[in-house]
């Protein structure tokens, strides 16, 4: 069962899950996007919208595509305030919701006189529409299957594209005699030809809205742009409100880690993996030493995380962004790539951008990193194909010291390879 996502605060307490049809799958991709997102965010911003988004972004792509897409949005939404480079998408500022609705205002005067006094004689104010359709991206209002064609818009033009669709839904039901409806709950309003109404949302005239926002604003001073936020941390379960978003659950696919190594291994994954769930794909206690096997268990899957453990004991590994397939001496990956250890040491030894020697994947052995220094050949990883004896050694792809406890080679004892997939 998914916590209630108006516990988070900022959120909206009209938000309706079953509006969505949602998945349980998607139920629990959306309460971790959701929780993390509206975590890394202060109590002042408006993120009302947020539950609706997400899950209408759920119903056309995936998992990671939708957090990346809503993370991104969430962005440029809070830097718009400052800087007349970005889109603006939601009124996630603490001002931005009132003028939203003065923009909205003058358009409607503007666009739909008689319409604009008719609301003015029910007493139906542009605050409040704006708080019941925007804050909703109008979830409830309009056929679902409209808004998703909409939400398309929205992505490519921004907040406009709600004022559009503000003003041709206020057209459809002054025209279809239901004036009424803006006095009560809305119930979905019946639109026949969805294609009419997406026309008819760019027929409106909305003038040059980028210069009325700078007329709005008084002039600041030039600012330096603000850096992107830190990549956020997803949790893997659905906790509750209260728990530690760093936390990774009790339960996790690794035998040769305990659950503080994991959560540490966690915390340097790429973004795009720490909403989805980890599986175990190999194993060498079960699936024997073989590094052919290994490619075969692995082959579709990627990114992939490969964790050793050394005669020593020492625990390290790397994060491997593409697919296991076999290219005889060629390279491939990219910078998402990554060594690390974790005992005795736990560090993580990022690209340093000198060379593009990510990942070597050949019949005879699996490598990481190169361009070593002089004195020292080899990789900064590698393990021959029967996954028993290893190679480390600094090289300039990752500059990482020798992960086997500063010892050159290694014999694992044991190997693991885990796999993310959608929750």
């Amino acid at each position: 069962m998914v916590p209630d996502l108006t516990l988070l605060g900022g959120l909206s307490e009209e938000f309706c899950e079953e509006a969505h049809h949602l998945s349980e799958a998607h139920a629990i991709a959306l309460h971790n996007i959701v929780f993390v997102l509206a975590k890394g965010h202060s109590p002042a911003h408006n993120l009302c919208f947020l539950p609706d988004f997400v899950c209408l972004l759920l119903q056309v792509v995936t998992a990671e595509q939708a957090f990346a897409i809503a993370y991104l949005t969430l962005y440029e939404s809070a830097r718009r305030g400052r800087s007349s480079g970005a889109r603006r998408y939601f009124p996630v500022l603490h001002d931005a919701e009132a003028r939203l609705v003065r923009t909205f205002e003058r358009h409607l005067r503007h666009n739909l006189p008689a319409i604009a006094d008719t609301l003015t004689s029910l007493g139906v104010t542009a605050d409040r529409l704006v708080s019941q359709w925007f804050g909703r991206v109008f979830v409830g209002v309009l056929p679902y299957d409209l808004i998703v064609r909409i939400l398309d818009c929205f992505l490519c033009e921004g907040e406009g594209l709600f004022l559009r669709a503000g003003l041709a839904l206020l057209s459809t039901l002054c025209d279809g005699g239901r004036t009424d409806a803006l006095l009560t709950s809305m119930s979905p309003v019946n639109v026949p030809d969805q294609g009419a109404f997406v026309r008819a949302m760019f027929e409106f005239d909305l003038g040059n809205e980028e210069e009325e926002v700078q007329q709005e604003q008084p002039e600041q001073p030039e600012q330096r742009q603000p850096a992107p936020p830190p990549p956020v941390q997803v949790p893997t379960s659905v906790p509750s409100p209260s728990c530690d978003p760093d936390n990774v659950p009790q339960a996790y696919p690794s035998a040769l880690l305990t659950h503080e190594q994991f959560n540490q291994l966690w915390r340097w994954l790429p973004t795009r993996c720490i909403i989805m769930e980890p599986v175990r794909l190999y194993a060498t206690v079960a699936d024997g030493f073989s590094l052919g096997r290994l490619y075969s268990y692995c082959a579709e899957w990627s990114p992939l995380l490969v964790i050793v453990k050394s005669a020593e004991k020492n625990l390290f590994g790397l994060f491997l962004a593409d697919p296991l397939q076999v290219r005889a001496g060629r390279f491939s990956g990219n910078g998402e790539t990554f060594l690390f250890t974790l005992s005795p040491n736990a560090t993580k030894y990022g690209w340093t951008q000198l060379n593009r020697y990510y990942t070597l994947v050949e019949p005879t052995q699996l490598a990481c990193g190169g361009g070593c220094t002089a004195g020292h050949s080899g990789y900064g990883f590698s393990i021959d194909d029967e996954l028993h004896y290893g190679v480390s050694v600094r090289c300039d792809t990752f500059a990482n010291e020798p992960l086997n406890g500063g010892c050159d080679e290694f014999e694992c004892i044991s190997l693991e390879v885990l796999g993310f997939r959608e929750w």
